[in-house]
């Protein structure tokens, strides 16, 4: 064997674990994940049969023994397949046009089984072919009707490129500088399971997973988010019009300006770099974002409940108690999914709140008697 051949035999498992890692990324809660047990990849109710070829011109024909060997061993072990809803051979040869497998996932399971029975016997897939020919028309049926063919896949480099790095389930909570390494660590970690079992049975436990998934990923989190000392020149307050500046004066609190200001551009500057850092954070910022508009209606609701009570012309005073409570207990709130949570500062969520002001076309600070 030459070193180019034991390289793409290595390279075949490479593929068959990035495709196990895939289906770990993606199965539910409980699941155990099996690799070269009941098919190469295994969930239980799915078994899948991975083959790699270099060859970008690779056919899967008519003799192939991709295929047939894949079928045999279904049949051979049928007890073990029985509760199984799908079989799947996941391969980089494209079907070969006019081929029994031309249009094979749209086909019936009567005429898939005619098509294989065409088939004649030959060379080292004879014993293959005379096993299937065996089975009862009923048993063979059963198996093909469950049996699909996902043929012209992606070679490893590729798969690697544009199908792994870029799952959601990766791009979401990775920084985008780590998730090479991450993916890799992943990897890693799929052998590992291989490694250290004590009854040499290759599994993952999604419930497993997903701890160690967590526990991997908050070493590559974003450590410190850098906040840029804004400065704010009180002379240009008056000048740029800020609506939120516009609902401090409502209220009669022209002595917190000044912080606003600073607290608004240092967030708002805060959040560019940390997309610039993390785009995949985009979602988690707007989580965050919502979570805070929540809060905000909620508190001013139970402010004005208080009102009830009193009578006065207006309610300043009672509006800048809103403000203080609101502003302590938001300057709080740490929990931004991605980012550690002690590097979080204070005028980061009083920030964001008089973004959200600014961009609200209704929310005053000023309280209002319910009705």
């Amino acid at each position: 064997m030459s070193n180019t051949d034991a390289s793409t035999k290595i390279l075949g498992f490479e593929y068959q674990k990035m495709v196990a890692l895939i289906k770990c990324l993606e199965a539910k809660n409980d699941v155990i994940i099996h690799l070269e047990c009941f098919g190469d990849i295994s969930d239980g109710t799915e078994s899948v049969e991975t083959k790699h070829s270099i060859n970008d011109n690779k056919e899967l024909y008519d003799t192939h023994e991709d295929f047939w060997k894949t079928l045999y061993n279904i049949i051979d072990n049928e007890d073990d397949f029985k509760s199984y809803t799908s079989f799947i051979l996941h391969t980089t040869a494209k079907i070969r046009e006019k081929s029994i497998f031309d249009g094979w996932n749209s086909l019936t399971d009567s005429q898939k089984e005619s098509r294989i029975k065409s088939v004649k016997p030959t060379g080292t897939i004879s014993s293959y072919i005379n096993k299937v020919n065996s089975s009862s028309s009923d048993d063979l049926k059963s198996v093909l009707k469950r049996f699909k063919i996902e043929d012209n896949q992606k070679n490893a480099r590729d798969y690697y490129k544009d199908v792994l790095i870029t799952h959601p389930q990766i791009t979401t909570p990775v920084p985008q500088s780590h998730i090479e390494p991450f993916v890799c660590l992943l990897l890693g970690y799929i052998s590992e399971k291989l490694i250290t079992s004590s009854d040499y049975i290759w599994k993952i436990d999604k419930n497993e997973f997903k701890i160690d998934f967590q526990r991997f990923l908050k070493n590559y989190l974003i450590d410190d988010l850098i906040f840029p000392n804004i400065k704010v020149d009180p002379d240009t307050i008056s000048d740029k019009g800020y609506r939120f500046i516009a609902e401090l004066r409502n209220i009669g609190y022209e002595t917190k300006i000044a912080n606003a200001l600073n607290d608004y551009f240092r967030a708002n500057f805060n959040r560019i770099d940390i997309l610039m850092k993390n785009r995949s954070l985009a979602e988690s910022l707007d989580d965050y974002d919502d979570e805070i508009l929540e809060s905000l209606n909620d508190t001013k609701l139970t402010f004005e409940n208080r009102l009830s009570s009193l009578l006065l012309p207006n309610y300043k005073k009672e509006s800048r108690l809103f403000y203080d409570h609101y502003q302590e207990n938001i300057s709080l709130k740490k929990d931004l999914k991605g980012v550690k949570t002690d590097t979080i500062k204070n005028y980061y969520p009083k920030g964001r709140t008089h973004h959200m002001i600014e961009e609200s076309e209704s929310f005053s600070w000023k309280l209002n008697k319910p009705k």
